[in-house]
């Protein structure tokens, strides 16, 4: 398994330069909700994660949160 910087390295060389922060940011973006979702220490407490274009409660576009989630007991929570 890979450390947080080789991910974050790979993100780079996947997507180098400035003209790829955008496409860099949603990558781990969707890195991130997708340890949300698998990861058991973090699974099993949260009941929904979603990125903020997909959350139902989005009220424009993408600049902070970035993501929303609730925990199993039904708290919202956002991250950014």
């Amino acid at each position: 398994m890979a450390t947080f910087r080789e991910t974050l390295e790979a993100l780079h060389r996947q997507y180098p330069g400035a003209e790829n922060n955008t496409r860099r940011g949603d990558a781990f973006e969707r890195l991130c909700k997708w340890l949300l979702e698998t990861d058991p220490r973090y699974a099993n407490r949260l009941q929904t994660v979603w990125l903020w274009d997909d959350w139902p409660g989005r009220w424009g576009p993408d600049f902070y949160p970035d993501s929303e989630y609730l925990n199993a007991t039904g708290v919202r929570y956002s991250s950014v």
